[in-house]
């Protein structure tokens, strides 16, 4: 298709913005970039955020919630519409990565979907009730002039940004905005802060601990600066390309982590060096992990794609894996089976297999048995499972 007509559609995609509309974000907003001093001594990181990149722009093509997908339909083409032009944004930063001196990957800006505004939402609204007390985002959120998402918004709160709330009209809390004045939020976008720890800038520090400790682990590249960690690995050095404020890591940015024959990019955003809000792992091997942070622990539904095709999807509560969960192989197979408080290990579940024959077992250690016995699934140290 020439590119006159590729742009002339582009702009009947994205509909013009309205003084009565409101303009909508999918669920990873934005897709940032990246800036290397001397990009000839960083090729293979330069390429691998590049990549990281295109990944996240082809999991933009939704909001956060099927509520939200099915509210606002008429923008899931505009967001698959606007994530191919992504992609193929990052594919152009890409031949940057083989120059040579200072090299700047151009973030992606133009995800946005301009939607009418519902009848009623600026028109009177409720009464401000005035109250006082500090609240923090537990996700990445817009604020906005008024009570209710038909108002214009006027900033952005970060995951993790303590606000002091002054007042409540509905379902909507009116807040001290970032930049001065008043700004409202939604309610259900902000939580009571997390307890401070007393000491948490100097214990426990990660240097010495036993693998597998929570911890407050220091970044590589930024000495001094540190970020809260639940699993702690002592051969994984970790590096971070966002801001860093009173030795925290903060802000949204990019993760990076190394080991031996290994490396990942998790992007996301700190909150006084807690990860909240989404955040997105790629790993060099092709494994692509996605889901939501609060105060450092993951929380919610959290989706899990390996390169095999097999795709192991579920939640957590507390930092732990608890409720149902499926995992989706590439063969047509899946498993249905209950996690309590972190482990597997005796709960029941359903194989099914893709011709939809159902055979209930259980867990027991790393083996998914039948009823007779026999080792369904094998995981981890499945060797110890017994005679298939």
């Amino acid at each position: 298709m020439p590119r006159f007509w590729t742009a002339c559609l582009a702009l009947l995609l994205v509909p013009p913005a309205a003084a009565d509309g409101k303009e909508l974000k999918p669920k990873l907003g934005d897709i940032g970039g990246a800036f290397y001093a001397e990009v000839s001594e960083s090729r293979r990181v330069c390429r691998s955020a590049v990549e990281g990149r295109i990944a996240l722009c082809r999991l933009n093509t939704g909001f956060e919630s099927d509520a939200g997908n099915r509210e606002y339909a008429r923008c899931l083409p505009v967001f698959e519409w606007q994530a191919e032009s992504c992609a193929a944004h990052f594919r152009r930063q890409a031949r940057k990565c083989d120059g040579r001196g200072p090299a700047r990957i151009e973030a992606f800006t133009r995800f946005g979907c301009t939607v009418a505004a519902k009848a009623g939402e600026d028109s009177g609204g409720p009464a401000v009730a005035p109250v006082d007390r500090a609240m923090q985002a537990r996700m990445r959120t817009d604020i906005r002039s008024g009570p209710g998402p038909g108002h214009a918004r006027t900033g952005m709160l970060e995951a993790g940004r303590e606000v002091r709330v002054t007042g409540e009209a509905g379902a909507w809390l009116r807040i001290e905005a970032p930049g001065g004045g008043a700004a409202f939020v939604h309610a259900s976008r902000l939580v009571p802060p997390a307890p401070r720890d007393p000491a948490a800038d100097l214990a426990p520090k990660c240097v010495a601990m036993s693998p597998g400790t929570a911890c407050w682990q220091e970044l590589a590249d930024r000495p001094g600066c540190r970020f809260w960690y639940d699993y702690y690995n002592p051969g994984v050095s970790w590096s971070w390309s966002g801001a860093c404020q009173a030795g925290f890591a903060d802000g949204r940015g990019v993760l990076a982590a190394t080991w031996t024959g290994g490396s990942a990019e998790l992007f996301g955003a700190f909150g006084g060096g807690r990860m909240q809000g989404l955040w997105v792992a790629r790993y060099a091997g092709g494994r692509l992990e996605q889901g939501h942070y609060l105060n450092g622990s993951r929380q919610g539904r959290w989706v899990d794609r390996y390169a095999n095709g097999r795709v192991d999807e579920g939640s957590y509560a507390n930092g732990r894996k608890h409720g149902r969960w499926v995992s989706r192989y590439a063969s047509g197979n899946s498993l249905e089976y209950e996690y309590r408080d972190g482990s597997a290990d005796g709960q029941p579940g359903v194989y099914v297999t893709g011709d939809g024959e159902r055979r209930p077992g259980h867990w027991s250690g790393n083996c998914f048995l039948d009823g007779e016995g026999r080792p369904l699934v094998r995981r981890g140290g499945g060797e110890t499972c017994p005679p298939g």
